[in-house]
């Protein structure tokens, strides 16, 4: 049985390829993954005192309709990027995890986001995905059960 080089070489060739095109999708995916956690902290940072300004000023005058929804579609939008992973989920939740809680539970709030769903049913659906589904994980680290 004799060898042929030629056929190894092709062989050796197309693994040398797999090689490459394995390390390169594996290194794009490590370098999406910090892309995205460098895009997240540099709009927590910038947005940052913004939100809790304009959450504590909604607080205080809960009947201002152009505030609310100007908070809330900021939050709609946040929420959209870390659903589809264009923000880090972890470092939302750290920072903001107060404004996909608190104001589920104030009334005024809570009534006026039900209003807005009336007139259009996909107003702040991605805020209440993301309250939904950090609800559980926010009350039992508040000590509720």
């Amino acid at each position: 049985m004799e060898l042929d080089i030629s056929n190894l070489k092709d062989w050796a060739y197309l693994i040398g390829l797999f090689i490459s095109v394995y390390f390169f999708a594996h290194r794009l995916k490590i370098d999406t993954k910090f892309a995205s956690y460098r895009e997240t902290v540099s709009y927590l940072e910038k947005r940052n005192e913004k939100l809790e300004n304009a959450w504590e000023a909604i607080y205080k005058n809960l009947n201002d309709d152009k505030k609310l929804k100007t908070f809330f579609n900021e939050l709609d939008l946040i929420a959209l990027l870390v659903l589809r992973k264009g923000f880090d989920e972890e470092l939302v939740y750290n920072y903001w995890w107060k404004f996909f809680y608190q104001p589920i539970y104030v009334p005024e709030i809570k009534v006026f986001i039900e209003d807005q769903q009336a007139k259009d049913k996909a107003a702040y659906e991605n805020y209440l995905k993301l309250v939904k589904k950090w609800e559980k994980q926010i009350k039992r680290e508040l000590g509720y059960r």
